[in-house]
């Protein structure tokens, strides 16, 4: 089990999670401008989830229902 960081560090993530999140929709969405198409949007999106495993530890990652896991991945390949 991963040792989890400070205070201050874990609402540095939860502060810039939705101006990440933001930014990778945008190059996602305008992808069609930009060398490389969506990919580097969804590279900014997955670099949240490693900044989460880094801040909080691996145990809030174990304590996700497999069935939202299912939901996303559908939504997902309903979406592409």
């Amino acid at each position: 089990m991963s040792k989890e960081m400070s205070l201050i560090v874990k609402n540095v993530t939860c502060v810039l999670a939705i101006p990440i999140i933001i930014f990778g929709l945008y190059i996602i969405l305008h992808g069609h401008l930009t060398p490389g198409g969506g990919f580097p949007g969804g590279a900014i999106m997955a670099s949240l989830v490693a900044l989460f495993l880094i801040a909080f530890g691996t145990g809030w990652a174990k304590k996700i229902n497999k069935g939202i896991l299912s939901l996303g991945e559908s939504i997902g390949l309903a979406l592409f």
